[in-house]
């Protein structure tokens, strides 16, 4: 329906050639700006982070051309958000956060304030830096509670809770995942609250409570057949993955291995998908080299560990960085090369203490 209103207004366009030009270009501008949400939006069928990062290109410079500097700093996220959640480029993204908050700040927009210290904390998620993602995610949390903004403040509970997870504090991320879950059932997101049962079944299995993450598993699964979205599927395959990955059985973490292998072949996985699934691949690799010492297992190996450097080289991530000499040094303890092994745990060793 949207896309339908979208090329309605862009046949109407056409006949407003007699407007002054800041006015058509403001027109152009918006049309160009929605075709870009249009294509990124979480619900779309026909997700094209491309195509949304062309027309937000777009509308950016036009823009930037009849001077609303509101409307500009909203490109700007927009297009800040297709560089770190689906091409890795971390630095890259950053440069647009930062023009964006600085537009905000001159002009006093809280919305937008609150969104580019969002993006902020998603960037020093990625870098590793969980303490100032949790103070970042906390003043956006805190202003986008003065503005009311019910959604926003669970996406943000739900960011806080994958936060705890990933520092080990459990308690805390269950009661930022229910909180944000609690939020999202009131105001009918169905999409929000499949994606707040990605973080709960993570908390789940990390608990070692299996029952509640399957449980919540299935919940995904019966609300993805009347979602039908092909992001939600992928969050369902990845988590089937985890939950296998936990047996003691080999056949099961083989299995959890042809399902994160599925989602790396996938064109619609984004760059947090495609990180963590290559993380668990290389664990369980690991695994299987330590229980058979088969070279072809080595050689698998090697290929997505060059797959997983590449994004690191690409995003300049330290944890990423960090996970890289740990598998290195892993797998040469396995193979028995002692001195590569000292090395990488030395250079893990100074990435953590801050050392060159």
């Amino acid at each position: 329906k949207a896309n339908e209103i979208i090329k309605q207004g862009e046949e109407l366009l056409k006949t407003l050639t007699h407007e002054p030009p800041k006015d058509y270009k403001q027109r152009e501008a918006t049309l160009t700006f929605l075709k870009g949400m249009f294509y990124d939006s979480r619900d779309a069928i026909r997700r094209d982070p491309n195509l949304a990062l062309e027309y937000f290109e777009q509308s950016l410079a036009l823009r930037e051309e009849y001077g609303d500097n509101q409307a500009v700093a909203e490109s700007l996220m927009l297009i800040a958000g297709i560089f770190w959640y689906y091409k890795g480029e971390l630095d890259h993204a950053f440069e647009y956060i930062e023009r964006a908050l600085s537009l905000a700040k001159e002009g006093n927009m809280k919305f937008h304030i609150a969104y580019c210290l969002l993006q902020k904390s998603a960037y020093y998620y990625f870098k590793g830096d969980l303490n100032r993602t949790i103070i970042l995610s906390e003043q956006s949390l805190l202003m986008y509670k003065e503005l009311n903004n019910k959604t926003l403040i669970a996406t943000l509970l739900n960011n806080l809770a994958e936060v705890y997870r990933m520092k080990g504090d459990l308690e805390h991320a269950l009661e930022c995942s229910e909180q944000s879950l609690a939020l999202l059932k009131k105001l009918g997101d169905l999409m929000g609250i499949a994606i707040a049962h990605d973080n709960l079944i993570q908390i789940m299995i990390e608990k070692g409570d299996l029952k509640n993450a399957k449980e919540y598993l299935n919940q995904l699964e019966q609300m993805n057949i009347e979602l039908k979205n092909k992001n939600i599927n992928l969050i369902i395959l990845f988590n089937k993955a985890l939950i296998l990955k936990t047996s003691p059985r080999i056949i099961n973490k083989g299995k959890a291995q042809e399902i994160l292998k599925q989602i790396l072949e996938d064109e619609d996985s984004n760059y947090e998908l495609i990180v963590i699934s290559l993380l668990d691949l290389c664990e369980l690799l690991l695994f299987e080299l330590n229980a058979t010492n088969e070279p072809q297992i080595l050689e698998e190996f090697q290929s997505y560990l060059s797959r997983l450097i590449n994004i690191v080289k690409k995003g300049r991530s330290y944890w990423l960085l960090a996970e890289t000499y740990l598998l290195q040094a892993r797998v040469s303890l396995l193979t028995l090369n002692m001195n590569k092994a000292r090395r990488l745990f030395a250079n893990l060793n100074n990435l953590i203490y801050g050392k060159k």
